[in-house]
């Protein structure tokens, strides 16, 4: 699935300085296909916020059902130690690209 079949749109954003983040609430629409993976929503974002892809971490995506829509929670961090730092190994280890996601990267 590529950036064009979703679109993701920032509903809020709360700076947090005492962690050095950005916090997100976002909704992706997906009207013609299903649910991105959190690697592409994460790729997604790094290129939106213009910031390394390992400095991003997604805590929740929640899918409607039905209806095309996906909300979710975004921490976007200063550096990817930063971020590995504060975040749960759990989280980090579920964000990274399945072993197919890493072959199409590789491909280009």
């Amino acid at each position: 699935m590529s950036g064009e079949e979703f679109q993701i749109e920032v509903v809020d954003k709360r700076q947090n300085p005492l962690l050095n983040r950005l916090e997100l609430d976002i909704m992706i629409y997906h009207s013609s296909s299903g649910t991105p993976s959190r690697f592409e929503v994460r790729k997604a974002i790094a290129e939106q916020f213009k910031v390394p892809i390992d400095c991003i971490c997604i805590r929740r995506l929640i899918t409607e059902y039905g209806v095309g829509k996906t909300r979710g929670h975004v921490h976007v961090y200063e550096s990817p130690e930063r971020a590995k730092e504060i975040e749960p190994e759990y989280l980090i280890a579920r964000d990274r690209p399945s072993e197919r996601e890493e072959q199409a990267e590789a491909e280009g």
